[in-house]
């Protein structure tokens, strides 16, 4: 029998407030299926969301999945055995994989195992489909997912949501100064975001534009472009950032906000441009063109296209008309990537899978 409220225990690396997409949806929907009714812990290695989690009703637990994996495995089995869970969410590869050794232990206990793809980019990633379903957080992912010989039993798609999410509010953003005209990047400076891509363009455009500056919100994890950026004739308006615990300071007051990436599932900072009311430009992923309702929503350009990107930053920098009117554009829509949708979503597959486990 299905019980009317369920007990459900997510599991994640860490739980850091620095802009963490994988960690938002994470803490996102624990607390609002708390506010459900449900009964809701958290397990991981920690962060500055734990105070947040606990404040909104939900309990946390330190295991370090990323540790030694028999002390891992030892905590999440206790944890498993006193909180008795209906649902288990996994959220990244580790936990997923002890969590299916759990239930493998004889006369272990029996809950539904439901782990989200995040990323399908990482090989290791497909592990998680030892799940009872597997989800993807946008169409395109469940389909790459659903491509592959190994998969979950169940299969769904979950679009990420980020509108009127309960992390916002507890602070308020501080404005930033970005200069006369700006563009605007959120996410990991990596190879997959296409940040070199970016900065051909921006080069392109710097020229002729002195009062153009370029800003990149994301943790720095190529070495290589790092050195690039700050090597480049425009360094002086190249501006790498880091880590911000509340991007949106920077998407409000970006003249546009530009998404290079050369492969994209549903990205959170997209999603997060769209409700800050900016104009933006993507790289024509699947996961971008999902994001901005098909170009409806935003100029969508080829992927790994310097030149096309920058004709694109060009159009909505110089043109305030089409720039007005692409932020009018990108907060259309955004109901259908509210919090409060992917829950109740989430909620259906948590019920599904509990159903599929009795049938």
């Amino acid at each position: 029998m299905i019980c009317s409220d369920l007990r459900v225990l997510h599991l994640v690396n860490e739980v850091v407030d620095t802009g963490n997409g994988i960690v938002n949806v994470t803490v996102d929907l624990a607390i609002d299926a708390h506010a459900r009714g449900h009964e809701v812990a958290v397990a991981s290695s920690g962060g500055g969301f734990v105070d947040l989690l606990r404040s909104s009703g939900v309990a946390h637990h330190r295991i370090d999945f990323r540790g030694e994996p028999l002390r891992s495995f030892s905590k999440l089995r206790a944890l498993i055995a006193d909180f008795q869970p209906d649902i288990v969410h996994a959220h990244t590869v580790a936990p997923c994989l002890l969590a299916a050794a759990v239930r493998a232990v004889p006369g272990g206990p029996d809950f539904a195992l439901i782990a989200t793809m995040h990323n399908v980019y990482q090989r290791s990633s497909l592990l998680m489909a030892s799940a009872d379903m597997t989800v993807g957080v946008a169409q395109s992912v469940s389909d790459v997912v659903g491509s592959r010989r190994i998969r979950s039993p169940l299969l769904a798609t979950v679009v990420n949501g980020v509108i009127n999410s309960p992390r916002r509010g507890r602070t308020d953003p501080v404005a930033r100064d970005l200069g006369p005209r700006s563009i605007v990047a959120v996410g990991a400076v990596s190879h997959r975001k296409g940040v070199d891509v970016l900065l051909a363009a921006f080069e392109i455009l710097a020229t002729t534009r002195r009062d153009l500056h370029l800003w990149f919100i994301g943790n720095k994890d190529w070495e290589e472009f790092v050195h690039e950026a700050e090597s480049s004739v425009h360094a002086d308006r190249v501006h790498l950032i880091g880590l911000a615990d509340d991007p949106t300071a920077f998407l409000g007051e970006a003249t546009v906000v530009a998404l290079a990436s050369r492969r994209e599932g549903l990205a959170l900072s997209l999603l997060e441009a769209r409700e800050s009311g900016a104009a933006i430009v993507a790289t024509e992923t699947d996961g971008a063109r999902e994001g901005l309702d098909a170009g409806e929503a935003g100029l969508l350009v080829p992927v790994d296209d310097p030149d096309a990107l920058a004709t694109a930053l060009a159009r909505v920098i110089d043109d305030r008309e089409c720039r007005d009117d692409l932020r009018r554009r990108s907060a259309n829509g955004l109901d259908r990537f509210s919090v409060t949708r992917m829950a109740r979503e989430y909620e259906e597959v948590y019920r599904r899978a509990i159903a599929h486990r009795h049938t």
